[in-house]
């Protein structure tokens, strides 16, 4: 399968965990997990991103070694070339996959939230005044604005308490850290929302489902520009 060095890929995940693709830590590491749910997305979030490398990059799915920055964020050790990022959010899970650093972030878009009080305490100033300006009402403003910046701190590889208000949100296609230009892309299926940010602009991001279905992978894909 192939990943041109200026396309980004992102999977959404809706086929179930298969033990064969992890490694005995991962599965120690999924049964230590009480809640089913977190146990489930684990599963399945190590099975795709397994799956999906391997056909990336022709290597045999165990042999793909998965460790952590120092700052927690996911890398492969022994994969110089390929980059992912993983994001979830209630029944939802989605994988993005780059050449070059790449973040992702997507939420359900019903999901209850104090939306003016949680911009007041995280958001800058602007974005916080967009919110209370936003006369359609600031749920939709809010998911696209929290979904950006949460992108934006999954690239740098930090979380949300090292600078969500540093993370601005220019518009729909651009954001900025510390000055810097970073490139944005919306995602939105169903009842999710979504962002991918990346440190270059890419020249498409495209969309594919990873199921059940006997299709091969590349046939899945549709594009969004």
């Amino acid at each position: 399968m192939n990943l041109p060095l200026t396309e980004i890929h992102v999977w959404r995940i809706k086929k179930m965990g298969q033990l064969d693709f992890l490694m005995p830590q991962e599965i120690q590491r999924a049964e230590s997990i009480t809640h089913t749910e977190g146990r489930n997305i684990f599963l399945k979030s190590r099975t795709a991103l397994r799956d999906l490398a391997a056909q990336y990059s022709g290597k045999n799915p165990k042999d793909l070694e998965i460790n952590l920055s120092p700052n927690g964020k996911p890398f492969f050790q022994n994969l110089s070339d390929l980059f992912f990022n993983i994001s979830h959010s209630c029944d939802g899970l989605a994988i993005a996959f780059s050449r070059a650093e790449i973040g992702l972030d997507i939420e359900k878009i019903n999901r209850p939230r104090s939306h003016l009080g949680i911009a007041k305490r995280f958001f800058s100033k602007s974005e916080s005044a967009l919110l209370e300006a936003d006369v359609n009402g600031s749920a939709e403003l809010f998911m696209r604005l929290w979904t950006a910046k949460e992108a934006m701190l999954k690239l740098l590889g930090d979380g949300i308490a090292h600078g969500l208000d540093r993370a601005v949100y220019v518009d729909e296609s651009l954001g900025q850290w510390n000055g810097s230009e970073i490139y944005l892309h919306r995602l939105h299926w169903q009842d999710f929302i979504g962002c991918v940010a990346s440190f270059d602009q890419p020249s498409i991001v495209k969309v594919a489902t990873y199921s059940d279905s006997d299709s091969p992978a590349e046939e899945l894909f549709s594009c969004r520009t």
